[in-house]
């Protein structure tokens, strides 16, 4: 007999007997194969609900919702409420097949409104319509992975927590344009515990808190929201946190035009903001310029080629702000942001005024003037975005003379030198293809 370390006896191992203290005649129970994966599993077993509030929003975004609604099923955790709020869409939301007759899941409540109400007004009337004690805002074009609700969880039922999410990635395709939405237009992807900011994408909250708050019912804006609620959080010394787990897409068919207009749209709101707070077009400018160093900083490192869709991006921003400069009543509105037409003639009085911002744009000409093929694509661009007097500054001469202290050359030569403007001329072909 052989000693084991402790001293006690032990019978020596046979390779016909391996487990010398086994039952004789006692076999294994044959295998079950496993399911293929995660969702035939579940299939098996039933969903388990939890007190949460699904909210979701839409406004003529029917299919991107239903595709995101369909993957309920799949997730690890379900609400036990789902609200759609149909924002007077050009047609009315119908829920996909799929999901009415799937097992388990609650049935829809439907809210339509009889006119536009806007992004913020429809979120908010959805979310005071919710009654479970946990509420999950989550937009037409986001997919969620499957446990990012078991994942927030916990960390939204603290009493110090505010506002929980996770990663946002921006997938709009795999081409050029699809590498620099995700490189842009992603939050919180290396980040994780408490931060500073929540897009409204996806979030989850304690419905107290929501209530407390009084939701969007002090904010009057169309755009920012997100940002709106997570100051009043964060006044209130609550927390906001990301679980870096819990990742979700943003998935929406998206092109350059679109991501001007689009983003614009929410960045706008934080560059007119200076200009409601009474201060001058020139501040407003300075916190574009500010706010874009780093995003541009960061295409120059990742890709030069991805900094034309900055600069377009820039240019439409600068020629909305002098569009609104030539309207003394809308000056709080960004134009597009508004839906209102622009008149060339008005841009063209304001460059004749002594407004900063078209001795500014006027330096585009003579910066651009060695690269007639960017040029030429960069007005084409804005032209389709509204702007048919881009001509005017970027290939004709300028209404009027450049200002040395404004000069467009000097304020971006930070990442647009040259050598990356020569690189954006070679290589349109490529930038245009999205």
């Amino acid at each position: 007999m052989q000693r084991n370390p402790g001293g006690r006896k032990c019978g020596r191992l046979s390779p016909q007997r391996p487990f010398p203290h086994a039952r004789e005649g006692l076999r294994r129970r044959p295998e079950t194969p496993l399911p293929a994966d995660r969702k035939t599993m579940r299939a098996h077993s039933p969903l388990k609900k939890v007190n949460v509030s699904l909210v979701c929003f839409t406004c003529n975004d029917h299919a991107l919702l239903c595709r995101n609604l369909s993957a309920l099923p799949g997730w690890s955790l379900l609400p036990r409420e789902i609200i759609v709020v149909d924002d007077a869409s050009e047609e009315a939301f119908t829920p996909p097949p799929e999901l009415l007759n799937a097992p388990g899941l609650p049935p829809l409540k439907i809210i339509r409104t009889p006119r536009n109400l806007g992004y913020a007004a429809a979120k908010n009337l959805g979310l005071h319509a919710a009654s479970s004690r946990f509420l999950l805002s989550m937009d037409a074009d986001i997919s969620p992975c499957p446990r990012w609700l078991e994942l927030c969880l916990p960390a939204a039922a603290r009493p110090e927590t505010g506002l929980v999410s996770g990663p946002i990635i921006a997938d709009c395709g795999g081409h050029l344009f699809g590498s620099y939405m995700t490189l842009t237009y992603s939050f919180n992807t290396e980040v994780r515990g408490r931060v500073k900011f929540i897009p409204g994408a996806v979030w989850l909250m304690r419905r107290s808190v929501w209530q407390e708050l009084g939701g969007y019912d002090g904010f009057s804006g169309n755009a920012g929201e997100d940002d709106y609620l997570c100051r009043q959080l964060t006044a209130r010394g609550l927390e906001l946190r990301v679980e870096p787990e819990a990742r979700a897409f943003e998935r929406r068919p998206m092109t350059r035009l679109h991501m001007a207009r689009r983003g614009w749209k929410w960045h706008g709101a934080s560059v007119y903001q200076a200009l409601r707070a009474g201060r001058g077009l020139e501040e407003a400018i300075n916190v574009l310029l500010y706010s874009l160093r780093p995003r541009i900083l960061r295409s120059r490192r990742a890709n030069p080629l991805f900094l034309y869709y900055d600069l377009l991006y820039l240019t439409y921003a600068l020629l909305d702000l002098l569009a609104n400069a030539a309207r003394p009543t809308e000056k709080t509105a960004c134009s597009h942001c508004a839906g209102a037409a622009v008149d060339p003639v008005q841009i063209k009085d304001a460059a004749a005024s002594s407004s900063p911002l078209p001795l500014l744009l006027s330096s585009f000409q003579p910066w651009l003037k060695k690269f007639p093929a960017l040029a030429r694509a960069l007005t084409a661009d804005l032209t389709a975005l509204g702007f048919s007097c881009a001509e005017d500054f970027i290939l004709k001469k300028p209404p009027c003379p450049p200002h040395p202290g404004l000069n467009i050359e000097h304020a971006l030569n930070f990442a647009f030198d040259q050598v990356a403007l020569n690189t954006l001329e070679l290589n349109l072909k490529e930038i245009l293809a999205d």
